[in-house]
């Protein structure tokens, strides 16, 4: 196994749930000559050693993200809220189309993840699956060290203190919880402040895409 592969393998076994074909040749062998034959070798390893599963899916078009829509910080005001519902309302209203997709089967979670099964897949949250990969991904294309310091939310477990749980929590160095990562979905103002005061109540800054 390759270094790249390995890297998928362990991403998509906690710290996300899964990454569409697109993701996994943009992102590992966009720079590579012969990308398509290795990319098609990779994907015939992952599969013959039971480590990845490819499927269809139903997803709407999940677009390149530059930047968190809200970004809040303790002790500053309250994010404004209506213009951001708008966007998230009209950005859910795409129509889906069929999407090729890759999760983690439970042997992989079980040699180079931090769970004892596969992550969930819920296909009535493709949509919003490949698009916290695409946060993760824009992480990593910035240098972050998203295998250590980007924690999923079927990692966090029953000890998360409150009633909202995110997308991911970013790291710092020793493992304390920087803040919070969520991505956006068709959520009323009413969800968005719930999002606000549940953060806000533990002091955890938090991001949404």
């Amino acid at each position: 196994m390759t270094d790249d592969e390995r890297e998928i393998v362990e991403l998509l076994t906690g710290r996300i749930r899964m990454f569409s074909l697109d993701q996994l040749t943009a992102n590992w062998w966009q720079h590579d000559p012969q990308r398509a034959w290795r990319n098609i070798e990779a994907f015939k390893r992952l599969d013959e050693r039971k480590l990845i599963l490819f499927r269809h899916a139903l997803s709407r078009p999940v677009t390149p993200l530059h930047h968190p829509l809200i970004i809040w910080e303790p002790g500053h005001a309250a994010p404004e809220l209506p213009a951001v519902t708008h966007y998230l309302r009209e950005r859910s209203r795409q129509p889906v189309r069929r999407t090729h997709i890759a999760t983690a089967t439970r042997k992989a979670a079980v040699l180079y993840g931090r769970n004892n099964s596969a992550p969930p897949f819920r296909r009535n949250q493709v949509t919003h699956d490949l698009y916290v990969s695409e946060v993760l991904l824009r992480y990593r294309a910035n240098g972050f060290d998203v295998r250590h310091r980007w924690r999923g939310e079927d990692e966090l477990g029953q000890s998360w203190p409150i009633s909202v749980k995110p997308d991911a929590l970013i790291l710092d160095s020793m493992g304390v919880a920087l803040r919070a990562v969520e991505f956006g979905g068709n959520y009323p103002v009413e969800r968005l402040e719930e999002i606000h005061l549940a953060f806000s109540s533990i002091e955890l800054a938090y991001e949404i895409w």
